[in-house]
């Protein structure tokens, strides 16, 4: 299994809760790069941009969390990848709390991080995963 960040717009996400949509993006090399490595079982990470997003609290914020349903597939000229088990989290995890522990990530959150999370989608670690949760509980 392995662990995802997909960044967002809040439009995005409430099509994602009405189940409209998983994942996706234009078929182009970039972004099959991006979903090479996905595969069922793997968990995602959502978190919302500021651009689309009405609720204030949810602004730069990890919102949610979701389970790979397929692997990525092509149809019309769009990358797909399906998600399922979507939960909204009680509380949105704000980019100020947890960009603080930069030097507890790896490289490639590190990087995310540095760059305000304009990514489309990363693979992140377990321990990066685990990292987030715990220091934004405590």
């Amino acid at each position: 299994m392995k662990y995802w960040i997909e960044v967002s717009d809040g439009w995005s996400w409430d099509l994602l809760l009405k189940g409209k949509r998983g994942l996706y993006a234009p078929n182009k090399k970039r972004y099959a790069t991006m979903f090479k490595g996905i595969d069922r079982g793997d968990i995602v990470i959502h978190y919302l941009i500021t651009q689309m997003t009405k609720d204030k609290e949810k602004k730069s914020s990890i919102i949610g969390l979701s389970r790979v349903k397929s692997k990525a597939y092509v149809r019309e000229n769009q990358i797909i990848v399906d998600l399922e088990k979507i939960t909204e989290l009680p509380k949105p995890i704000k980019f100020n709390v947890f960009s603080k522990f930069l030097e507890k990530y790896s490289i490639a959150m590190q990087k995310l991080i540095k760059v305000g999370m304009q990514r489309y989608l990363t693979e992140i670690s377990q321990k990066d995963f685990e990292e987030i949760f715990k220091q934004s509980s405590g």
